[in-house]
């Protein structure tokens, strides 16, 4: 959604010169007094980790507004953007031609990085949950896992339909890996199951058409239709033929657009 900022921030700033830049880092670490160019600042990195740690519990935004000659009184709108995606699944659908038991146990994402510059044109990287959900990486997995309490077993031509909803800092690797040893690799999906008492998964990759996972998109999965057995690994996706899916990309609102009074 789009928020707009209720109290405006008061600077002082020189009158009449040209070229000077805004700029916006929004539930951020940094401190931009530290920095005197705009473009070292957004140099600086994002950790997605420290968005999650013990007292804090939000996404970092960043926005840059140019070419500005400031006068007296002036209100100077910066657009912030959000340095994660979002990855969203609204529906998963017992499928098969026969009388399969499924369950669903978990729900996550996988290969996940969790490093930004906060000009997210510029990838770096930090790895977690490398191939598989790991518990212990506490911080992570309060944005990118939900592990059922109980599993939630779909009858035949019904649906699991509670939307789930994850978050991740951008991934630009264009080639995929399911090797064993640890390479760069796509973001993925897992819906975790018992098909006939035995776990499987459902991997989807998290890329768009330009095989690209960006900063503030919404990856929405409208809906899961398991047509067969999953993959024995969560990191192997599975033929067609066990799943079918659509990704929708699209933007994920502006984040929000703070009034500053100069």
């Amino acid at each position: 959604g789009t928020m707009t900022g209720t109290t405006p921030i008061t600077l002082s700033v020189p009158f009449g010169i040209n070229g000077y830049k805004a700029v916006a880092i929004v539930n951020g670490n940094v401190d931009p007094n530290d920095y005197q160019q705009d473009s070292v600042l957004m140099r600086q990195h994002s950790s997605f980790e420290d968005n999650l740690a013990a007292n804090r519990d939000y996404l970092e935004m960043a926005g840059v507004q140019g070419d500005l000659n400031f006068n007296s009184f002036m209100a100077c709108m910066i657009s912030v953007n959000r340095l994660a995606a979002k990855v969203e699944i609204d529906r998963i659908v017992h499928a098969t031609n026969n009388d399969a038991s499924i369950s669903i146990t978990g729900i996550y994402l996988i290969n996940v990085n969790t490093k930004c510059n906060f000009n997210a044109a510029v990838p770096q990287y930090e790895w977690r949950q490398k191939r598989a959900y790991t518990a212990s990486e506490t911080n992570v997995v309060k944005k990118t896992a939900d592990i059922l309490p109980a599993p939630v077993t779909i009858p035949r031509d019904s649906s699991y339909t509670t939307k789930h909803y994850f978050y991740c800092y951008p991934n630009l690797t264009t080639t995929d890996s399911s090797a064993s040893t640890w390479s760069p690799r796509y973001t993925r999906l897992v819906v975790e199951a018992k098909y006939n008492g035995v776990t499987c998964y459902y991997p989807i990759n998290i890329v768009g058409s330009n095989h690209l996972l960006e900063s503030n998109k919404l990856y929405k999965i409208e809906s899961l239709r398991i047509t067969g057995p999953g993959s024995t690994s969560p990191d192997v996706p599975i033929t067609k033929g066990s799943i079918q899916f659509e990704i929708h990309v699209m933007p994920w609102g502006s984040g929000f657009t703070s009034n500053v009074t100069i």
